[in-house]
């Protein structure tokens, strides 16, 4: 299992708006959420593997509401 040997935790959390859309997946037409981030952590996306010597950095990110088209 590749997040097991050789241990590689990661995770990210996300908050945000979410909305459920109609729209065309592997499976077919579906709901889907689709969710608008206002706030992030992650640590450790690159999938490096964890020793305890290893410093825990954990990226906080804000996302910037995007700007209205024409506005």
């Amino acid at each position: 299992m590749p997040t097991a040997d050789p241990w590689t935790p990661r995770y990210l959390r996300v908050y945000g708006e979410a909305e459920l859309v109609e729209r065309q997946g592997q499976f077919g037409i579906a709901p889907y959420m689709r969710i608008t981030p206002t706030l992030s952590w992650s640590f450790n996306l690159e999938g490096l593997p964890f020793s305890h010597d290893r410093e825990v950095k954990v990226q906080r990110t804000v996302h910037e509401p995007a700007s209205e088209p024409g506005a």
